[in-house]
């Protein structure tokens, strides 16, 4: 009895374990503000992302100085960030950089605007949170 106690209690002790999520990749893909600019994307050769976990943030104030974050990255095609699951990663810098070293395109501290057939609508801007999940992301960014 005592034996079959014991290897029960392993299983259950193995079957939570395995339970834990692992990490997560979250991928970027690229749209552009303005679709004519999309003629530079063969000029970027890496993207620099700063990012901070939400929890770290002690105010909005925090949040929303793009000068305070936990991580920075560079990071070639595909873009992604690999990330502890259960999360929120705040994203407060993303910027595709060219092989001299100068931003081509980046998403704005500001409200953000793209044009289909020749109206404008409202696009996205940072600081800009997303909760931590294996997936794509669609980024929006705007020429330097």
């Amino acid at each position: 009895m005592k034996n079959f106690v014991l290897t029960l209690t392993i299983i259950l002790c193995l079957s939570i374990a395995c339970k834990k999520e692992g990490p997560k990749e979250m991928r970027f893909s690229i749209n552009y503000a303005r679709s004519e600019d999309s003629i530079y994307s063969d000029s970027v050769a890496f993207a620099v992302i700063n990012y901070s976990d939400l929890s770290e943030f002690k105010d909005t104030t925090d949040l929303n100085n793009p000068d305070i974050f936990s991580h920075s990255i560079k990071v070639e095609n595909p873009y992604s960030i690999t990330m502890p699951a259960g999360g929120t990663c705040v994203i407060k810098k993303f910027d595709l950089v060219s092989k001299s070293g100068n931003v081509i395109f980046y998403i704005p501290y500001r409200v953000q605007y793209y044009y289909i057939n020749n109206i404008r609508y409202t696009g996205m801007a940072l600081p800009f949170p997303i909760r931590v999940a294996d997936g794509t992301w669609d980024m929006m960014v705007t020429k330097k």
